[in-house]
C-alpha cells in the first residue's frame, strides 16, 4: 500500500494547480479517471487540458497544464 502514499500535482501555465491522490486514479481504489486531454472538437491543444470528469463541479480541471509532478506524501 506504499503507492497510497503519492499524489499528482497539475500546474497551468498561468500557475493554477490541483492535487489529486493516487487513490483517487488508481484502479484498484477509487478508480476515478482523470485524462490529459491534448485535442477539443478535434484540434490539437497547444498544452494538455487534465480533465476530471467525475468531479460535481469542473474546479479540478486545469487548462494549458505546464507541469505534472508525482510527490510522496508526508516524506
Amino acid at each position: 500500500m506504499d503507492k497510497l502514499s503519492f499524489v499528482v500535482v497539475a500546474s497551468s501555465a498561468d500557475g493554477y494547480r490541483v492535487l489529486l491522490s493516487w487513490a483517487e486514479v488508481d484502479p484498484e481504489f477509487g478508480a476515478c479517471s482523470a485524462p490529459l486531454a491534448t485535442r477539443y472538437n478535434g484540434r490539437p491543444l497547444v498544452r494538455p487540458t487534465l480533465v476530471t470528469p467525475r468531479d460535481g463541479r469542473a474546479s479540478r480541471y486545469v487548462r494549458d497544464v505546464a507541469r505534472l509532478e508525482i510527490a510522496r506524501f508526508g516524506a
